[in-house]
């Protein structure tokens, strides 16, 4: 597989992972109101945030937006890196 194709799947990959918990976290947290408290129950699983329990489907859980964030940061990274690449090596013939 080429790199330039695999860096745009992991930043893809990772938008739709980072939207995905966003929308999760406000659809879990929406009936509290937007406390700064609940803000950190989107990155964090602090003691705060595990005082909300649901009893109807799968509670948020903040790995998916790390794991969102991470890729991004990652497929970001090797666009970067691959761009970099791509001008040094023209600059040199």
């Amino acid at each position: 597989m080429d790199i330039k194709k695999l860096s745009r799947i992991i930043l893809i990959g990772g938008v739709v992972l980072f939207v995905v918990a966003l929308i999760w976290w406000y659809v879990d947290f929406k009936g509290y109101g937007f406390s700064s408290g609940i803000f950190t129950c989107l990155y964090s699983s602090s003691s705060p945030c595990n005082a909300f329990v649901f009893a109807d489907g799968m509670t948020y859980r903040p790995a998916f937006f790390w794991i969102g964030t991470a890729a991004i940061i990652v497929g970001g990274i090797i666009k970067l890196s691959l761009k970099q690449k791509s001008s040094d090596s023209s600059r040199d013939s």
